[in-house]
């Protein structure tokens, strides 16, 4: 059994055992009250004795904005309060940004990335994503181009978090994940410590995960040998090497203690210094190795070998890094110098399979019958393939942000930041008996700049055309390796009326192949499964990975469209729709699989045997010719509370969540010359690589006093790829995803801690993932299912699963 299995039930009896009940203190000779208790006066509270909860928030004088607000011109897209966090169930501020993934879908970015994190409306250093939910007040989604305010990239997500002036918490969270169907759980465990004093404050944590190895025969996946392989040929076949030994995921293991603490100093100052500690390591295996046999006579053997070492892919990740800050203010300009340090060292060890010489020859000389236990002399292992990379990293970025100057209609706000980092990468790799070495360093200075301007506001004498604003930014980054880029852009935000807000943003920008890219490690694995749209089958193949050193720098125009709306003045309801178009050159690409539309423009990249079998693709990265894409995302937000003070009668919350992604235009040209690839009407460059037309996220979040409810869902458009004029159409289909989640807060039912004052703080989550036990369906023209698409191989995840956590807070 798993330890972390007995490790939910042990914590559970070891609080139980630990945590007799607190003894009863001396009745006090006065009743205490509240030191904020409003109806008491000054003197009187002074005369009373008063107690106050370590976590109870100051009271605050809100004097035109509430504590921890931004200052630039954009009103946030949603703001949610204590009781509205409560109802999203979430632990940690990773798992809240999670929870709000519909609302803080990125409109404009290059990837998903995660939003930039704010605390009380700056800038921050180090990683915040393990703060507990408890230790804030409140939460701001801002827009994109918000971040150009604090000298971050415009199409970034911000996230605002208002903590909290004082809380001090040790809070310990157990969880398991367990699928429907078997073989494979997870296990996470956190230990974190979070102390907040006013503008200082300590983030200490520690978190273990471990996922257990999936093989494919624990899902019943089929494997058919290739038609005119060996094993196709042979009259007798020994073993069951194609799924016994091959791993649909992988084993992993992470480790990370990480520790930031920020504390006030001298004339308003703020320092910040932290550090962090990962490691990590990931197993899988594909499959036993064969061996075509010829023993004397007319009898061909292929047999597999149980060494499934032979064919072991394992990874090793390291990484230590330092980071280090100081903010302040002066007059009406706040300033930021933040850096870091990091070291990050990766160890990949490719099984080659066996050398079967010795073997085979052995066999045919009749020393050996094909089909007896194999001695330890004959069998020999080919030198792993390995590679090897160090990657190290050192930054500092100086940023301003302040008045520039005062206009009728209100500031003139400025940012400028100047950033210069310095990276190295170093990789060694060894390719069947090949060793190649290289380095690639790159150094980086960044001038950034940005501009907000109010040209008119509602007090003003164009009071009314409501409020105007304009935003005009700038960037030069110089890099070693391959010159200046330059990005350019601007937008104007206009609120006609109050809750309409229309928006229209235009950028420009150059964008360079990562140090990756360019230089990871060159490797090639064996034995993996692809599907051949040429030949409608599934092909086991050596795939080429790893750097391309001949990649350039693409461009990139994009047009952003936007309309907030909020309806009614007294319910929090929102509504948004985002148009942006844009168009990128030379845009970098991943080269993921067989279409016949790749191999037609990168002919060189695919190998074929003489009867027209696909046995190798190289898939490093590529420079297509430009790509053109058209998004309408809309959303609607609904956040709704009621109920009393009194016991049984609330608080109570409601928050919904619904975010549509509508794709107008998809389309690709691989090569100035061919047509466009409509990735919308068929065309695919990547093996699940067709784009949908529709994507939907729904999230429900129903809180009561004691318990949340959560239902989470997710639906595509069916999909259709294009097989060309030998392969066979395949349309690509996946039901409603479904997840349920709740949170019973243990302390806060009545019943059950009374005399358990242990209780308080505990809380069991649970979560039902994937109730419809959903997967994606691949048909070919005929109805059937190709071998590649078989259940077992696309269920995502592994399919339904059950997650059971338990978290107590000190």
């Amino acid at each position: 059994m798993d330890l972390s299995l007995l490790a939910l039930g042990g914590l559970a009896a070891a609080m139980a055992l630990d945590a007799s009940p607190d003894p009863v203190p001396a009745a006090p000779s006065e009743t205490p009250v509240s030191c904020e208790d409003a109806s008491l006066s000054k003197e009187d509270r002074a005369k009373a004795k008063c107690s106050r909860d370590p976590n109870e928030v100051d009271g605050l004088t809100i004097e035109g904005a509430k504590r921890g607000d931004t200052e630039g011109l954009l009103e946030p897209e949603l703001e949610l309060d204590e009781e509205a966090i409560r109802t999203l169930g979430a632990n940690t501020l990773g798992e809240l940004m999670a929870k709000l993934a519909p609302v803080l879908a990125n409109a404009r970015g290059r990837s998903d990335e995660p939003p930039v994190i704010l605390i009380n409306g700056q800038r921050t250093t180090g990683n915040m994503s393990d703060i507990p939910t408890e230790a804030i007040l409140r939460v701001a989604p801002l827009r994109e181009e918000e971040a150009l305010a604090h000298g971050y990239r415009a199409d970034q997500l911000v996230m605002n978090v208002i903590l909290k002036k004082r809380f001090n918490a040790t809070t310990v969270t157990n969880e398991g994940q367990w699928l429907a169907q078997g073989g494979r759980a997870s296990s996470d465990q956190l230990l974190n410590l979070f102390k907040v004093q006013g503008e200082g404050r300590t983030l200490a944590t520690a978190r273990y995960h471990r996922d257990s190895p999936l093989f494919e025969d624990e899902r019943g996946a089929v494997r058919t040998p290739v038609a005119g392989s060996a094993e196709a040929l042979a009259d007798q076949v020994l073993g069951g090497g194609l799924t016994a030994a091959r791993t649909l995921m992988p084993r992993t293991e992470q480790a990370k203690l990480e520790v930031t603490h920020t504390r006030p100093l001298r004339g308003g100052t703020i320092a910040t210094l932290g550090g962090d500690l990962q490691v990590g390591s990931s197993v899988r295996f594909r499959g036993l190795p064969g061996v075509a046999l010829d023993p004397p006579g007319d009898l061909d053997v292929y047999r597999y070998i149980d060494a499934p070492e032979a064919l072991k892919v394992r990874n090793d990740t390291r990484k230590i890094g330092v980071v280090a800050g100081l903010s302040g203010r002066k007059t009406h300009w706040r300033w930021n110098l933040d850096g870091g340090v990091d070291r990050s060292e990766s160890a990949s060890r490719i099984g080659r399979g066996l050398n079967t010489t010795a073997l085979r020859a052995a066999v045919a000389a009749g020393e050996l019958d094909p089909t007896a236990a194999i001695p330890d002399g004959l069998i020999r292992y080919v030198p792993r393939d390995t590679a090897d990379s160090v990657a190290t990293s050192a930054k500092l970025d100086m940023t301003l942000n302040g008045t520039l100057a005062g206009l009728p209609a209100g500031r003139m706000r400025a940012m400028v930041r100047l950033g210069a980092d310095h990276r190295r990468f170093d990789s060694e790799s060894v390719r069947s008996g090949v060793r190649v070495d290289q380095v690639l360093t790159r150094d980086r200075a960044a001038l950034q700049t940005s501009l907000d301007m109010p040209l008119v506001d509602k007090a003003g004498p164009l009071a009314f055309l409501g409020k105007l604003s304009l935003n005009a930014n700038g960037q030069y980054e110089q890099f070693s390796d391959i010159g200046g880029l330059l990005t350019a852009g601007g937008g104007v935000n206009w609120t006609p009326v109050k809750g309409l807000n229309l928006s229209a943003d235009y950028g420009w920008e150059e964008g360079e192949p990562t140090p990756q890219q360019l230089n990871d490690p060159v490797q090639q694995t064996a034995a993996t499964p692809v599907y051949d749209y040429a030949t409608g089958q599934t092909a086991f193949v050596t795939l080429t990975s790893g750097g391309n050193p001949n990649l350039r720098s693409d461009s990139r125009q994009l047009v952003k469209l936007g309309v907030n709306y909020k309806p009614f003045e007294t319910r929090d309801l929102r509504l948004s729709t985002n148009y942006v178009r844009t168009r990128i050159d030379d845009p970098i690409a991943g080269f993921p699989s067989a279409s016949a539309e790749l191999e037609a423009a990168f002919p060189s990249r695919f190998t074929r045997d003489a009867q027209g079998r696909l046995t190798a693709i190289d898939t490093r990265s590529v420079n297509f010719a430009h790509a053109d894409t058209e998004d309408l995302r809309s959303r609607v937000t609904y956040v709704r509370r009621w109920g009393g003070p009194k016991p049984g009668t609330g608080p109570k919350s409601v928050f919904i969540a619904l975010n549509d992604r509508w794709r107008l235009r998809d389309e690709v040209t691989i090569r100035e010359g061919m047509a466009p690839l409509d990735k919308l009407k068929g065309a695919s460059l990547g093996q699940f690589n067709a784009s949908p037309r529709h994507e939907i996220n729904l999230s429900v979040n129903l809180g009561v006093p004691g318990y949340t409810f959560t239902a989470a869902g997710f639906w595509r458009s069916p999909t259709r790829v294009d097989g060309g004029a030998r392969g066979q159409d395949l349309r690509f289909s996946t039901p409603p995803i479904l997840i349920l989640m709740s949170t019973v807060d243990l302390g806060a039912n009545k019943a059950l801690a009374k005399d358990r004052p242990w209780l308080k703080g505990t809380k069991l989550n649970l979560s039902l993932e994937n109730v419809f036990d959903s997967y994606m369906h691949v048909r070919d023209s005929q109805g059937r299912t190709p071998e590649a698409y078989q259940e077992a191989l696309v269920k995502t995840g592994g399919g339904r699963g059950v997650r059971l956590g338990l978290r107590k807070q000190f």
